[in-house]
């Protein structure tokens, strides 16, 4: 009875065949499951950071670019146009990539804020006086025209207390806007010359 249950007869009956690990994994018959289940547990671990990083590129590139936008992509020589560059009015300038003036110290360079870096302009929207906001709106006006014939921004990489850029304005014939403006009398240095806006 014993001969029907020897191996050899079982093979000839179709009996399943047992296998050993080496016949099962060849070269690597020394991995285990367990080292094979331990591998896929390290994929998966450093699958979900990886797919982290690659959602996260884009918006790295993003904030990347912009800040290169600021300092070096508008640090050039605006051409001369046939008009002036607008006032700044109620839109969206951020979102419009607006080019515009606030005032004489004030304004927007493809929808980035800017503010001279060592001038100060009357103000015309909170002015102290009356007369301070005529002489904001003369500010605003000669700037306007000065820079009309061409001008070149430096955006100096640092913002002020409203998180504007402060920058320095080359006008076309080499000199620097804010000068002129402060000698013609139409703004003050800053922050040490006098305000006297409403003193005149």
């Amino acid at each position: 009875m014993a001969g029907l249950f020897t191996p050899k007869k079982k093979r000839e009956q179709g009996w399943p065949l047992q296998f050993s690990d080496r016949d099962r994994y060849g070269a690597f018959a020394h991995r285990k499951v367990a080292d094979l289940s331990k591998d896929r547990r390290l994929f998966r671990l450093f699958l979900l950071p990886a797919i982290l990083i690659g959602f996260a590129v884009p918006f790295a590139v993003t904030f990347i670019y912009d800040r290169f936008d600021r300092r070096l992509l508008h640090s050039r020589t605006v051409n001369a146009q046939s008009h002036s560059i607008p006032i700044c009015s109620g839109w969206d300038r951020a979102s419009s990539r607006a080019t515009c003036l606030v005032d004489g110290d004030t304004g927007w360079e493809g929808g980035i804020k800017w503010r001279l870096s060592a001038v100060d302009a009357p103000e015309i929207t909170s002015p102290g006086c009356a007369s301070e906001r005529q002489q904001g709106l003369a500010a605003r006006d000669r700037l306007q025209s000065l820079m009309a014939a061409g001008y070149a921004i430096r955006w100096l990489g640092t913002t002020d207390r409203y998180n504007r850029e402060l920058v320095d304005i080359t006008l076309r014939d080499g000199r620097d806007a804010g000068r002129v403006l402060i000698w013609e009398g139409l703004a003050r240095t800053w922050p040490n010359g006098a305000k006297k806006w409403c003193n005149r």
